[in-house]
């Protein structure tokens, strides 16, 4: 009598294996890792910054530590809120030829959902509110043309083919504006508003808050100003008008804050902007810097009432700007409502590194406005352009009067920022529908066919000017490009991201292969920032359960998918069987008392080492930087692997959930790293359709 096992990718390492090696069984920088050099550490960040060693994703601008067993629970019991995100469908050129919308330099979306895939949250965990895709597309710099002469920033069009919608064009549009000197920019009157409230008592709370402020207070010079207010239950003024060279006074008070009561943050508003006007410095940059987790909970507290308090307050030539900090609590909404309608940019800070971006590197950016009340407006031509839909920029559209409105509120853009839209483009000549109404009394005219795509009109206000300046380029067909440029493939690769962990209903082809030959393209190595991006999708899909495809990559020769050899493997009553695809080969391994297995190792002809799939009569690991991945093949079986920091594919397979009376059954890698990380698909039909035999 025989029993037969299919042999499917299973495997969570029991921790009992990894305690037989001294481990604790948290996976050293595995599972559950935050990226910090810098929470719980409010000391100044050394000059010279160290890199964490990521393979693909080297460059990571912050080291890691392991997360405490609190922490790892977080994601099981947050409150944290989201705004709901209503997505933009496809709209008519015939019916709808204008598309406006705010700009947006805001990036908190980015780094807090870089936090989540660090705490391990898969796809299906992540809230589709958090996912603003222009927030993750503004988070980068792109080689956009600089501004020329009368014009506070330099605009750039580029359009290709778009990766996820084979009937639609890419159109990116970006926005650069110059970036300065901080010593050489006009005077600043800061007034720090620090949430030193009960909910601010972590680790990623207010150490994190002091140690970003203490890094911004030591670039600032004589000519600036601080104050420093705080708010819990009530708020209370620290410093007042201190000049910005006195460091060491600034940052003794920020490093003696202690947080404790509830969160009464409209009071702390009030008492922020009377500060500010009483330092007011004309022809200076005036504004309030805003840290806090957003859980306000004393007070004005609610969403609009937040939003018409600070809308008031604008008037006043006084900008707001936001910090978030934390988790499991978090408010994104309130803080997203306070800077957008404060004229302000809003953060979300996650580590040291991150604060010094935002607070050093980019001061400039963060803290010097260039350009106020920046709308865009596109105008498509019928002629070439059937339809069109704008990714992202949900809470920031207007109706096509408010363009003209100087009374509306649109984003600011500071000095080295950079915007970036996409938009799908649905060509005339397209097959793909577009949803249309039949106009009764108006003339649908095809539009002119003279190369003009579209039409781009910015409009946007000096600083303390409350008449817009209006600006027009033409985006001709000269704007698109076969193979267009890095900055291109690269916007495409966030954006495919966003589409897919959002799930969008419009993603279309969108796939993490797809992301990473666009990052393939994209030119990733010498940016760091990049360069953790790719990092970050790698480890995200490592996170996400998904179905094993039964599809053979297409650059593969489809007429050999037939061509299959069976071979077997035996040691007394045990045999292991498996299909081995042409082009590829295999080797067998007889029993010995050396190795304590036997099985069949397997590789693509030509390539060097293999995955092996070995019967142990024992079988455990060790070491630190272990994580998992959960995976589900077409048929519903369920599966895990073992994957360490660092690498592109898993390093072994282990099967606990078949409760063998003979040891363990394991498929490893050994020495396959230079082609494993390509073939890993066909790797899994292999063993996905792999037979164990136990003859009784």
């Amino acid at each position: 009598m025989k029993k037969k096992h299919s042999i499917f990718v299973a495997a969570l390492v029991l921790v009992s294996m990894l305690a037989g090696c001294g481990s604790d069984g948290s996976g050293g920088k595995g599972e559950g890792s935050l990226r910090n050099d810098d929470v719980g550490n409010s000391a100044p960040m050394e000059d010279e910054e160290t890199y964490y060693e990521q393979g693909d994703g080297a460059g990571c601008p912050q080291e890691f530590w392991d997360i405490t067993e609190d922490q790892k629970q977080e994601k099981d019991w947050d409150t944290e809120e989201y705004h709901a995100l209503e997505e933009f469908g496809f709209k008519s050129v015939k019916n709808s030829p204008v598309s406006t919308f705010s700009a947006d330099v805001d990036t908190a979306s980015y780094t807090n959902l870089r936090r989540m895939i660090e705490y391990n949250y898969s796809m299906e965990e992540i809230p589709a509110g958090a996912v603003r895709i222009e927030e993750l597309l503004n988070y980068f710099n792109y080689d956009y043309r600089l501004p020329g002469a009368g014009e506070p920033f330099g605009v750039t069009t580029v359009m290709g083919d778009c990766p996820w919608n084979e009937d639609a064009k890419l159109l990116q549009i970006g926005l650069k504006t110059e970036k300065i000197d901080f010593s050489e920019a006009p005077a600043s009157n800061l007034v720090f508003l620090l949430d030193v409230s009960g909910s601010m008592d972590s680790a990623d709370k207010l150490p994190l808050l002091q140690s970003a402020f203490t890094m911004l207070v030591n670039e600032l010079t004589e000519k600036d100003s601080v104050s420093i207010v705080t708010y819990a239950g009530s708020d209370q003024i620290l410093l007042q008008g201190e000049k910005g060279s006195n460091h060491a006074e600034i940052v003794e008070v920020i490093n003696n804050l202690v947080a404790d009561g509830y969160t009464n943050g409209s009071a702390g508003i009030e008492t922020a902007y009377r500060l500010a006007e009483e330092f007011f410095i004309k022809g200076g940059n005036n504004r309030i810097i805003l840290a806090t987790d957003g859980d306000l909970n004393v007070g004005v507290t609610s969403e609009s009432d937040l939003k018409e308090l600070v809308e008031e307050k604008r008037k006043s030539g006084i900008f707001l700007s936001v910090l978030g900090f934390g988790t499991g609590n978090y408010k994104d909404n309130k803080m997203e409502a306070l800077a957008d309608n404060g004229n302000g940019n809003y953060a979300y800070i996650d580590s040291r590194g991150e604060a010094r971006r935002v607070m050093v590197e980019e001061m400039g950016a963060t803290l010097v406005t260039v350009a106020k009340d920046v709308k865009l407006q596109i105008e498509f031509n019928p002629a070439y352009i059937k339809g069109y839909r704008l990714l992202g920029y949900e809470n920031r559209m207007l109706a096509t009067e408010d363009f003209e409105d100087d009374t509306k509120d649109a984003g600011e853009i500071g000095a080295g920022h950079t915007v970036t839209a996409l938009y799908e483009i649905i060509p005339a000549d397209s097959a793909y529908e577009i949803p249309e109404t039949t106009l009764k009394y108006q003339e649908i005219k095809e539009g002119v066919e003279n190369g003009e795509w579209a039409s781009l009109k910015i409009r946007y206000k000096e600083p303390e000017e409350e008449e817009s300046i209006l600006k027009e380029y033409a985006v001709t067909e000269e704007a698109y490009k076969a193979k267009p440029n890095e900055d291109y493939y690269f916007a495409a690769a966030v954006a495919e991201f966003g589409l897919l962990v959002r799930n969008s209903k419009y993603m279309g082809e969108a796939s993490f292969q797809n992301i990473e030959s666009l990052l393939d393209l994209a030119g990733t190595d010498s940016d760091d920032y990049r360069n953790e991006f790719v990092y970050l999708v790698k480890k995200l899909r490592r996170n996400s359960p998904e179905p094993v495809k039964q599809q053979t990559d297409r650059r593969r020769d489809d007429s050999r998918k037939s061509e299959e050899r069976e071979v077997t493997c035996q040691r007394e009553n045990l045999k292991i069987t498996m299909r081995i695809p042409a082009g590829w080969d295999c080797k067998m391994e007889e029993y010995s008392d050396d190795t304590g297995r036997f099985g069949i190792c397997f590789f693509p002809e030509g390539c060097s080492g293999g995955v092996g799939l070995y019967n142990y009569e024992s079988f455990g690991v060790c070491g630190t930087g272990l994580e998992t991945k959960d995976i589900t093949f077409d048929d519903g079986r369920k599966g895990r692997m073992g994957i360490y920091d660092g690498d592109d594919t898993f390093s072994f397979i282990t099967f606990p959930e078949q409760e063998l009376s003979f040891g363990s059954l394991v498929a490893i890698a050994e020495g396959a790293d230079d082609w494993l990380a390509e073939y890993e698909e066909e790797v899994l039909q292999i063993l996905g359709a792999a037979v164990l035999e136990e003859e009784e």
